[in-house]
């Protein structure tokens, strides 16, 4: 019974520790080539670097943008 009180007891202790790696890595910098022309054997990219927040942030953006222009897109069928 001891042994388990101590160890929940380590764990816990523990975990402010894995909380403050795990913030640690979301500060990292992450470095991607971005707007990479497309059709062209030199690559003409530009090297962009974010944090894993920024990063997700502007992917959520990506998405909902793309989204949107296909929700509000009007495209006319032509009549026979």
């Amino acid at each position: 019974m001891f042994v388990t009180l101590a160890l929940a007891g380590l764990f816990a202790a523990g975990t402010p520790a894995v909380a403050e790696d795990m913030a640690a890595k979301d500060d990292q910098k992450i470095c991607r080539r971005v707007g990479q022309t497309t059709g062209t054997r030199l690559a003409r990219s530009t090297r962009v670097c974010k944090t894993k927040a920024e990063w997700e942030a502007f992917y959520r953006q990506s998405r909902e943008d793309a989204r949107e222009m296909q929700d509000t897109t009007n495209v006319r069928m032509p009549s026979n």
